[in-house]
């Protein structure tokens, strides 16, 4: 479906406090820590956005999307990932198996790392916890080349 001039989403109709997309799909933060999402595919209408169920302890206050995967981060500040391709390590999970459904990010919750905000690159993520500390995965080698000509 083409939509070639803006148009009211009604189903998240003063509800949104956060939007992201990325190359496949959009998600939406409502403001009661909702997540909605809905992608550019022939089986989803753009204009039919769909509730993700998650546990009820998982709390999700933002989202952050790479190019074909997305990170959420939990208000307990837990981060969970999944995606279509996994090929660099994008999803932190140890592996490069993509992800259909949110999961956590394991070493970083198991250690305790508390996450308090995360955004994803192209093929990385950047995450910082409550005390400054930042990580870093993914294709980050490719992606920090700039740092060589400061």
């Amino acid at each position: 479906m083409i939509i070639d001039f803006p148009m009211v989403l009604e189903d998240l109709k003063g509800k949104v406090k956060e939007i992201k997309t990325n190359e496949e799909m959009n998600f939406a933060v409502t403001n009661t820590n909702e997540l909605y999402f809905w992608s550019y595919g022939k089986e989803l209408s753009i204009t039919r956005p769909i509730k993700l169920h998650l546990d009820k302890k998982v709390i999700v206050t933002s989202v952050s999307c790479g190019k074909n995967f997305c990170i959420l981060l939990t208000k307990q500040g837990i981060l969970y990932s999944f995606g279509k391709k996994n090929k660099f390590g994008e999803l932190g999970s140890g592996d490069y198996l993509a992800r259909e459904a949110p999961e956590p990010i394991y070493n970083l919750a198991e250690s305790g790392e508390k996450i308090v905000q995360v955004e994803c690159g192209y093929k990385h993520v950047i995450a910082r916890n409550g005390i400054g500390n930042v990580f870093a995965w993914g294709n980050v080698i490719d992606n920090f080349f700039i740092y060589s000509w400061l």
